[in-house]
């Protein structure tokens, strides 16, 4: 299994209708194994988490 670092770390907080929301965001470094390519492909696709529609979610990857 590889090393992972977490780089950086964000917080947004707002209100969206009657409710008061804060999302908390993490930066990873590291190694990704993918067991299931499917499922990675989605995640990949649609985003990841429920911070989604405010930037959060996204996947970047390189190759290595």
């Amino acid at each position: 299994m590889g090393e992972v670092r977490v780089t950086e770390v964000t917080s947004q907080s707002g209100v969206r209708g009657a409710a008061r929301i804060a999302l908390a965001g993490a930066w990873f470094d590291g190694v990704l194994i993918v067991r299931d390519a499917a499922q990675f492909r989605t995640a990949l696709e649609v985003g990841i988490g429920l911070g989604k529609a405010f930037g959060f979610g996204l996947l970047s990857l390189a190759r290595t």
